[in-house]
């Protein structure tokens, strides 16, 4: 009888939960602005938890809005078409930061399908301290964190927290650090499938500034970003972290064309530089720093000093390339300074260099179907990556290919090729140039 009664109070209290996660989906609300709500800020301020404030195409000029701590969904009408967010726009008007997230927001706290332009303030677009929200397709257009005392992030800025930021595009933003994003202070943000173009700052990555902290960029496409040191991204303090499948195409910085790591050991995997450039280290520069590089392709990469792929100085930097293919680079691939190191196996150098499996021949590179930098066929690169690996992409009947690793971009087990990765950002209609 003792456990019939325990069984029947298992039962009545299972009921009762059931009941109200019922209520609470039955009273999960869509909040139109401005059908309903005339601005985004009050929108906000009505919902609750699991509620969604839906905006109109449309231009709003709002600028401190708060997230309140909410886990709500922000959108636009359709997050999926990039017309529509491009036309559905939060100016900030030179005003301030635009979206604020300072209460402890999580994942389910969600940002989609939304313009943020003209926003002023750190983290000009978007700023998060010590927050973790979902911002998935979204615009970051000519933001400003200029005219600060600190001119962090033009875009998003993640203070702390674990941020995921997925499909968005950050164009002609502008900061001193951080032109795109700025990810400090033990930050763990996942940065995927973004594209990050035409960003300008006067110190530390125009695409990405990331300063003591832990982040995955993962699947971006960094093009024509600006800096002092940097061009795409600025990796300082930050002894782990990753940077896989990217692609960096003529990014500029005096120290660091595309990547500048400072006393960090990042890895940077199946990753394409071509045609960045830069005083010293015209794709990446490392100083006092021990990145891994692992199944990359570096190719028409200029230093107007040394290293035109790789520049190497500091303290103790160690610096590992594997399976990488470094070919056409000037004036030349590799350049150490004050007793670093930088060893290579099993990679393809223009002029040569001791370790074991490398090669210096040429790769045979092409551009196919949209696809940068394959290798031909016949390429001695094809099957001549680290013994014991193998390459994930399934290769056609008609591209001989066997199953060990190739050496570059495309090659070893986590290759993909971009149109088959897990998140892409769709086109969307924009100049190269933003004024």
């Amino acid at each position: 009888m003792r456990v019939h009664k325990e069984a029947r109070g298992v039962k009545h209290r299972t009921l009762w939960l059931l009941l109200i996660t019922c209520s609470a989906t039955a009273s999960a609300r869509v909040w139109q602005v401005p059908a309903e709500i005339a601005k985004i800020d009050d929108a906000i301020e009505a919902a609750a938890d699991g509620d969604t404030v839906e905006v109109a195409v449309g231009t709003y000029f709002e600028w401190g809005i708060s997230g309140r701590g909410k886990a709500i969904t922000l959108t636009g009408s359709n997050a999926e078409d990039p017309t529509v967010v491009r036309n559905t726009v939060v100016d900030g008007a030179g005003n301030g930061s635009i979206l604020q997230f300072t209460d402890g927001e999580g994942s389910a706290t969600r940002v989609e399908g939304l313009t943020f332009a003209h926003g002023r303030g750190m983290g000009a677009g978007i700023y998060c301290e010590d927050a973790s929200p979902t911002i998935r397709s979204c615009l970051f257009l000519a933001n400003s964190a200029k005219g600060q005392t600190w001119n962090y992030a033009g875009g998003v800025y993640c203070r702390g927290g674990s941020a995921q930021i997925e499909g968005c595009w950050f164009i002609g933003n502008r900061a001193d650090w951080g032109g795109g994003m700025r990810i400090a202070e033990g930050a763990t943000a996942q940065v995927r499938a973004c594209l990050f173009r035409d960003n300008q700052v006067l110190f530390d990555g125009a695409g990405i500034d990331v300063f003591e902290a832990e982040p995955v960029i993962e699947d971006c496409l960094f093009d024509a970003n600006r800096a002092g040191y940097g061009g795409a991204i600025y990796w300082a303090k930050s002894p782990v972290g990753r940077i896989a499948r990217c692609q960096f195409l003529g990014n500029s910085a005096n120290w660091g064309g595309a990547v500048y790591i400072s006393v960090s050991a990042p890895q940077i995997v199946n990753s394409l530089f071509v045609d960045n450039d830069a005083k010293w280290g015209g794709a990446v520069h490392a100083f006092s720093s021990s990145p891994a590089l692992r199944y990359c392709t570096f190719t028409g990469n200029h230093a107007r000093d040394a290293g035109g792929a790789i520049y190497v100085w500091g303290n103790g930097s160690e610096v590992t390339v594997t399976g990488t293919i470094l070919w056409g680079d000037e004036p030349r691939e590799i350049r150490t300074r004050l007793g670093n190191h930088v060893t290579c196996t099993y990679s393809d150098i223009d002029g040569g260099r001791a370790g074991e499996g490398n090669l210096a021949v040429d790769p045979l590179l092409i551009d196919h179907a949209g696809i940068l930098r394959l290798l031909a066929p016949g390429s001695a690169c094809i099957d001549a990556g680290p013994p014991g690996e193998s390459d994930a992409l399934p290769w056609p009947d008609f591209y001989p290919n066997g199953s060990a690793a190739d050496m570059g971009a495309y090659g070893g087990p986590e290759a993909q090729l971009p149109g088959r990765r897990a998140f892409s950002p769709q086109p969307l209609e924009l100049p190269r140039s933003i004024p």
